[in-house]
């Protein structure tokens, strides 16, 4: 009987010890959309801000989100597959773009955002396939202080996660994006994705944009995860807590 109970015992504490699934959520394309990237403040502190360097309110912004607590990223703009009709601006990466440029806009962008725990990648869908411009801008994320890295995944063949890897840069690579689709259902959806991979795997991560539905939905999911058993948590406690070894489809 003793030993019986003690099985039962030892049992219950592996349970209530087991690591419940975990979600995190960056918000980007911050610093360019006033009103929206102030209302995103309100969100809870573990949702993280991915900060377009160069942008109008991205400083600003990115040192108050820090100020809560809140994990701030450089949202690296990378040449897309199609032109895009906004200029990517002076801080970004292109086909073009060799060591030492890839040093200089990583470097321009630390001296803006100084206080950032990450980087990921806006747009990106040509570059991130280049390994060796990926190459470049992991070593230049070891040569700084300790970074972490998200793939905004924009293509199947992005090849940034590997080239972090190889470099052990702590890095995850993005499982959904939830506001692909501006509807408010699709956008339920998606929710609905983020915690059916968080409780199949244990672990998921999205990337979103200050879009008035998007915050709608962000503000009302703290209550659905909870619902769920699964804890919100920032990127860098999800990174350094999983191995991100199971790939979704790019949108």
């Amino acid at each position: 009987m003793r030993i019986l109970l003690c099985l039962l015992a030892c049992f219950a504490y592996s349970g209530a010890a087991a690591t419940p699934p975990r979600v995190a959520i960056i918000l980007d394309d911050i610093g360019y959309r006033h009103s929206a990237d102030h209302r995103a403040l309100d969100l809870p502190p573990e949702i993280a801000f991915a900060v377009i360097p160069g942008s109008e309110h991205g400083r600003i912004l990115g040192a108050t989100a820090v100020q809560q607590g809140r994990e701030v990223l450089i949202h690296l703009p990378m040449e897309p597959l199609t032109p895009h009709p906004r200029s990517l601006g002076p801080l970004s990466l292109s086909e073009d773009a060799d060591e030492l440029s890839v040093r200089r806009v990583l470097d321009a962008a630390l001296e803006e955002l100084p206080f950032a725990h990450g980087v990921n990648n806006h747009m990106g869908s040509r570059l991130t396939q280049q390994p060796t411009h990926m190459r470049w801008l992991m070593e230049t994320i070891v040569c700084k202080r300790n970074l972490y890295f998200v793939d905004s995944y924009t293509t199947e063949r992005s090849v940034a996660l590997a080239a972090a890897r190889d470099h052990a840069v702590p890095a995850a690579r993005r499982d959904v994006f939830l506001d692909h689709d501006l509807d408010p259902a699709a956008i339920e959806y998606q929710v609905q994705r983020l915690v059916k991979l968080a409780r199949q795997r244990g672990h998921a991560l999205a990337i979103g944009q200050p879009h008035d539905v998007t915050l709608n939905a962000l503000h009302a999911l703290p209550k659905i995860l909870q619902e769920h058993g699964i804890e919100l948590v920032s990127p860098s406690e999800l990174i350094s807590s999983t191995p991100f070894e199971s790939p979704v489809e790019a949108d």
